[in-house]
């Protein structure tokens, strides 16, 4: 058989296998040495974008299979795939620990986020890029009801993902206990807060705290925090975006850690 022409079970990842797609996340993702099964290109992709994914791919000896457009449109809308999809393992989650010691082996004080309820992959997504860019150590999320980091998370966090230690724990204000307990400062994020974001101190170990979506921070979670902090409003909206108020709050952080 052709193997070009091979047969949609053929192609479609086993059941230990995730998905990735989109031409910046699956490039980011082969760059970061994480575990990359094999790539899929679609028949008459971007000349360019095959060159970039071909010459990434070969640096790390990842396998590359050219395939009919109608195997990547039964896990993704092409606009949304752009003719790439990588099969990868199951994202693999770390311990707080990992986090703690990763700032460590940096020589730097502990940036730590914490998702309380983050329900919509796409905005898991581009939080997590964003708090990336912003330098953070690693990203703790409860194990029930929060959105995974699924394929859709990955494309939004543009490859960020797989550089991000992120923990799941079963528990948040108990989490947040133990980190306390390690001297870090906890921030909630939280539209009566006592404070500005540009107010609170985080050039220390410090752990902020960004709540769901329609709900924000939980009540229990609010009263583990030491500070909660808000972002002021103007006009006649009274919220932002999740992940644009994430935003606002980590290169707050990033901007006072690089002033020390």
């Amino acid at each position: 058989m052709d193997k070009n022409k091979r047969t949609y079970k053929e192609q479609a990842p086993v059941e230990s296998e995730d998905y990735i797609y989109g031409k910046n996340p699956v490039i980011e993702y082969i760059r970061s040495n994480s575990p990359v099964n094999r790539v899929m290109l679609m028949e008459g992709i971007n000349p360019s974008t095959y060159a970039q994914i071909m010459n990434e791919a070969k640096k790390s000896q990842v396998e590359v299979r050219i395939v009919k457009a109608s195997v990547l449109n039964d896990l993704a809308p092409q606009s949304v795939h752009q003719g790439v999809i990588a099969y990868i393992s199951p994202i693999s989650y770390c311990e707080p620990e990992d986090i703690l010691k990763r700032a460590e082996e940096l020589n730097e004080k502990p940036f730590i986020l914490i998702l309380d309820g983050l329900t919509d992959s796409r905005n898991l997504g581009a939080v997590i890029r964003s708090a990336e860019a912003a330098g953070v150590h690693g990203i703790i999320m409860p194990t029930r009801r929060a959105a995974a980091v699924n394929a859709a998370a990955v494309k939004a966090s543009a490859g960020a993902a797989a550089n991000m230690l992120i923990a799941r724990v079963a528990n948040i204000p108990m989490a947040i206990d133990r980190l306390k307990e390690k001297g870090i400062w906890v921030t909630g994020t939280d539209m009566k807060g006592t404070k500005h974001y540009w107010q609170c101190d985080f050039k220390d170990a410090i752990a902020l705290v960004i709540g769901s979506e329609d709900k924000g921070i939980g009540r229990l979670v609010a009263e583990k925090c030491d500070f909660l902090a808000d972002i002021p409003m103007k006009g006649t909206m009274n919220s932002l975006n999740v992940s644009v108020a994430t935003g606002i709050f980590l290169f707050e952080a990033l901007r006072q850690r690089q002033e020390q």
